[in-house]
């Protein structure tokens, strides 16, 4: 590092230390001169549920009287796990939920309920009745009540799913990061199709985390359709997690196995038959998905431990984070059909994160081994085109130059081509020797560079022989051009025979037809310097 850059870092940390120091002086000194802002959080309501049996099944019951301990309140918000809702104050119904306005199926899924307050509500009896269609009340300590105002329970909700928040906000970061890298693989031609799965995981669980603590009520009121996102996703996961693996192991997952990820996608439609049908309900139909998840999850596992314990291959990023993944799947799939908790995606929602980090870390890992595969094949492709000696651009790259100028030749195309071939290389290579002779070409490209290069292309085309094709010039330029390089020449003492000419519709049909007219152009000058000489 230079004097000057160290001058230049020490200006800049001593500018943020000076920063910090007045900030803790303000603190310490002023006196407080305003409010901190404060958000009032709701108060929570006893919930002590009682179970109660009636002609109709089971339900539960959660009684409070509202006192005016509570001040300015509105709203009342808890949510629901599968339930039908009905809340009454004092014996008169405010708000149900789930009766009669479910379109298919017997639930209306996950939702937090916000119910709004009249304004005399001071000393009358709040009854919250739920009705599960599932009989799952040995959970239903887990409702909890809020009371407040309509958006500090709002803020509420946000505060206790922070955790879903945060999957959701990292999911889709990294799902648009993916999808951006999976186009920028595509401009380099080295692309990988599990990048795209990779970022469509990352964008189904960030959906997928936002509906698992229905937070998308905040976007939508469509509670049915939110509950659909949250089970189908569920069910759609692991096909695209399967795919991801299926992509980067090829070589080990044959074709044999490809059933695993179509009895998933099977799986998926028989659920959504079933719901449309009314046969099934979701909730109940997603024992199909949890069955073909494990049956897909064991396979993945077999095929791993083939790969890396039986042939000893070295384990990826990647390959850990589906082992982590698929054994908190597995713990979470036990949970909910055995335990019978509400939280069925807590060890999920970890493993995903590890997975996406660790995919995130293998395929930039492997994005650079690209990158640097690209500048390899642009500098192989350079060299395909590029003549060593000299710099100039060879003989291949001339041709193809010539094509495309035959494709787009018209009445006004305005291109001058000057051939140049050095008299007497021969004589030097068999006098002086090949090295001299040599130095002699690179002398000679120098000085075509310099005089033509601005405005036109040099090639190579020979052992001795340079082309200059040069576009949109006005003639009186073009002839300035060939004075310096005149010039140029006898200064450095060199014998260059060449001749130029502008393309002509009247007298040329292509190039090609130019190409032939400069070059006896060239080499008639060529013999006239010869005999000269003589």
């Amino acid at each position: 590092m230079s004097i000057r850059n160290k001058r230049v870092d020490i200006c800049y940390l001593f500018t943020i230390a000076i920063f910090i120091l007045f900030l803790i002086f303000t603190i310490e000194i002023f006196p407080n001169q305003g409010y901190k802002l404060k958000i009032d959080l709701p108060m929570e309501l006893d919930n002590f549920w009682d179970k109660e049996s009636t002609y109709k099944g089971d339900r539960i019951v959660s009684s409070n009287i509202l006192s005016a301990k509570y001040g300015y309140v509105d709203t009342v918000g808890f949510r629901t796990y599968q339930e039908k809702v009905k809340v009454y104050l004092n014996d008169n119904l405010i708000y149900q939920s789930g009766y009669g306005n479910i379109p298919i199926g017997n639930t209306p899924g996950d939702l937090w309920n916000i119910v709004d307050l009249p304004k005399d509500y001071e000393g009358k009896k709040l009854e919250i009745v739920l009705e599960d269609p599932y009989n799952q009340f040995e959970i239903y300590d887990t409702n909890r009540i809020f009371i407040g105002t309509r958006s500090s329970i709002i803020l509420n909700i946000l505060k206790d799913n922070i955790s879903n928040v945060f999957l959701s906000i990292i999911s889709f970061i990294m799902g648009i990061s993916f999808f951006i890298l999976y186009f920028a693989s595509h401009i380099v031609r080295q692309f990988k199709k599990s990048i795209l799965y990779v970022a469509i995981l990352c964008v189904s669980v960030s959906i997928w985390s936002l509906s698992d603590a229905s937070l998308l009520q905040i976007v939508t009121d469509k509670q049915f359709t939110i509950y659909c996102i949250k089970l189908l996703l569920v069910a759609f996961i692991p096909i695209t997690f399967t795919m991801i693996v299926k992509e980067e192991m090829q070589e080990t997952f044959a074709r044999k196995y490809d059933f695993i990820v179509i009895g998933q996608c099977i799986a998926f439609v028989i659920i959504i038959l079933l719901q449309l049908l009314n046969i099934f309900d979701l909730k109940k139909s997603l024992f199909i998905a949890h069955f073909i998840g494990i049956i897909a999850s064991v396979m993945v596992i077999i095929i791993l431990c083939r790969e890396y314990i039986f042939r000893k291959k070295r384990p990826t990023f990647s390959s850990i984070g589906y082992i982590i993944v698929i054994t908190c799947g597995i713990v979470d799939i036990i949970k909910y059909n055995i335990c019978k908790t509400k939280d069925t995606s807590f060890y999920t929602r970890i493993g995903i994160i590890v997975l996406i980090l660790l995919l995130f870390i293998d395929l930039i890992s492997v994005l650079s081994k690209i990158y640097k595969e690209s500048i390899k094949l642009e500098a192989l492709k350079e060299l395909a085109y590029i003549d060593i000696m000299t710099g100039t651009q060879n003989r291949t790259c001339f041709q193809i130059k010539l094509e495309e100028l035959n494709t787009r030749l018209n009445v006004s195309s305005n291109i001058y081509l000057v051939i140049l071939d050095i008299n007497n290389l021969k004589i030097t290579n068999d006098t002086l020797g090949h090295q001299k002779g040599d130095e002699l070409i690179v002398k000679v490209a120098k000085v075509i560079k310099n005089t033509f290069g601005e405005k036109g292309e040099v090639f190579r085309i020979g052992g001795d022989e340079f082309v200059v094709i040069i576009e949109n010039i006005l003639d009186i330029e073009m002839k300035k051009m060939i004075d310096r390089f005149e010039y140029n020449i006898d200064i450095e003492k060199i014998s260059i025979a060449y001749g130029y000419g502008k393309f002509n519709r009247e007298f040329d049909k292509t190039i090609n037809d130019l190409f032939r007219y400069v070059d006896s152009k060239m080499y008639k000058q060529k013999k006239e310097k010869k005999s000269n000489m003589l």
